[in-house]
């Protein structure tokens, strides 16, 4: 998800302020449909060793921001996001690169759409992991200012983040994309909704809910465990017996407009093996993306940096949790 946070002083309330924003493109495939350019797990992993590339990332508001190169020449900042469907780069940058771009597309986030355009790059490398010929949406990026006011100048997606395991050690602010065989301690599989990670949870209750992972949320520093819910699953959870007043409300801005984000204290989440206790749920009102009932919830930085590190394998559909300190709830063989 390519997210802006604002400051919540600029606002009405004295809390600090949350928004997520979810790109995705109105003509993207179906959310069970597979990425036909996509190798399969086996293929990815048969007989290779793992390959590795790698480096230091900038940890900035919860948000993963990488040195990227475009057709080869340095194009800056980029947020690496697992929760975006496609890749987004900033126009200005695209007009300065002379990247053509095509016909006027619709992007989606939280709190409606907007207007882009598309293009497709060379090119696209991170950590000295190239991958050639990546779709991208343009659009200016303004919503995205990076630490010291540098700009972030690109979003990484779905399209380029494929074809890796994605190790992400935030204890060392180490990244490596990973290609062929990758041996996990501990694995949760997912699916990929559009794209992006999505895993199978559970709400008190037993309300059955699916979270997708999102590498492009944040949240000011917190000794909290946040997840995002739906307004359809705080219906549910009522529905069970749920009766609780929210202990907070959020504020903050995407793409399409503004939300209002009422925060319940929740008793415990199961998130595939592991179980997150009296975590904060923050729920997304019916509108953008989330106008549909059937989207997912999330997770994001700010509950996966608890873990200290985590892979995940786009190869194998797995998130590997090897470091994590919370709960682990033993299911039968």
């Amino acid at each position: 998800m390519s997210p802006q946070f604002v400051p919540i002083a600029q606002r009405r309330s004295p809390l600090p302020a949350i928004a997520a924003t979810l790109l995705a493109l109105s003509a993207c495939r179906s959310a069970t449909q597979r990425d036909p350019n996509r190798e399969s797990p086996s293929a990815a992993a048969a007989g290779r060793p793992a390959e590795v590339g790698g480096g230091v990332f900038i940890y900035y508001q919860h948000l993963l921001l990488v040195p990227a190169s475009i057709n080869g020449v340095d194009a800056g900042l980029a947020l690496l996001d697992t929760g975006a469907t496609a890749c987004a780069l900033d126009q200005r940058l695209a007009e300065r690169l002379g990247i053509a771009m095509s016909e006027t597309v619709e992007v989606h986030g939280t709190a409606g759409t907007t207007q882009a355009r598309s293009a497709r790059l060379g090119s696209l490398a991170v950590f000295g992991r190239a991958v050639a010929d990546v779709e991208t949406t343009v659009y200016p990026l303004a919503l995205l200012p990076g630490p010291g006011g540098e700009p972030v100048n690109f979003i990484i997606g779905y399209p380029f983040l494929k074809h890796f395991a994605v190790d992400i050690d935030y204890e060392n602010k180490q990244l490596a994309l990973r290609q062929g065989a990758l041996k996990a301690d501990r694995s949760t599989s997912f699916r990929l909704d559009d794209g992006i990670p999505c895993i199978r949870g559970e709400l008190p209750g037993g309300v059955a809910a699916e979270f997708r992972i999102d590498t492009g949320a944040s949240l000011f520093d917190t000794p909290d465990a946040y997840l995002n819910i739906t307004s359809s699953m705080l219906q549910a959870l009522r529905q069970h017996g749920f009766s609780d007043p929210p202990e907070a409300r959020f504020s903050g801005s995407g793409v399409g407009g503004a939300v209002e984000l009422p925060v319940y204290r929740l008793a415990a989440v199961t998130l595939g093996s592991l179980v997150l206790e009296r975590p904060l749920a923050i729920v997304q009102p019916r509108q953008g993306i989330f106008a549909n009932d059937e989207t997912p919830g999330f997770i994001a930085n700010y509950t996966l940096d608890r873990w200290k590190r985590v892979v995940i394998d786009y190869c194998d559909e797995t998130l590997d949790l090897p470091d994590s300190h919370l709960t682990t709830r033993h299911q039968a063989p």
